[in-house]
């Protein structure tokens, strides 16, 4: 019943052009412009040994941090609150299925469902995978203060202002 958050090939972009003809440049994460700016990349979340699927919008290498940096605030606000409560993160974008993380104690129960907002289907593999709560708690620290240090470290001058605008208390 292990957890375990990584994140890795953090990336920004650019657009070249206007409209249908612009054209989506990956930068290194040195070139973050400004708070408003999304960041991208890989961000695997283990539960039992297991990685949660459908993270990505593009694919695996493609999670937006912007959200899902304000989700993990939100899932330790909602489950850290009662020892029985439950947190669905359903975007809908893109056909993004929904993500439910449920806790039952010190259990957390994690499950990839029916997106209530767009057409994003469950995964039948992956209902009701057990974790222990502490441990995916303190995993979502210990990524949020990786993610920070790395952001710090690849812009100086970017990463406070866009820290301060997209991590939320938690």
């Amino acid at each position: 019943m292990s957890a375990q958050i990584t994140f890795s090939e953090l990336l920004t972009y650019a657009f070249v052009g206007e409209g249908p003809e612009a054209e989506e440049l990956h930068l290194p994460l040195s070139e973050l412009g400004g708070p408003d700016e999304h960041i991208h990349g890989r961000l695997e979340i283990r539960i039992d040994d297991r990685a949660l699927p459908q993270l990505g919008f593009w694919g695996p290498d493609d999670v937006c941090f912007n959200t899902w940096i304000e989700e993990f605030g939100n899932i330790a606000r909602e489950l850290g609150g009662s020892p029985f409560a439950t947190y669905v993160f359903d975007e809908g974008e893109q056909g993004q299925p929904a993500f439910q993380f449920k806790r039952e104690g010190e259990v957390l129960l994690v499950s990839v469902i029916d997106s209530q907002v767009a057409d994003g289907s469950a995964d039948p593999s992956f209902q009701s995978v057990r974790c222990n709560w502490t441990e995916f708690a303190a995993q979502m620290e210990s990524f949020l203060d990786s993610f920070h240090q790395a952001l710090l470290a690849a812009t100086p001058r970017m990463g406070p202002p866009w820290w301060e605008k997209n991590a939320r208390p938690r």
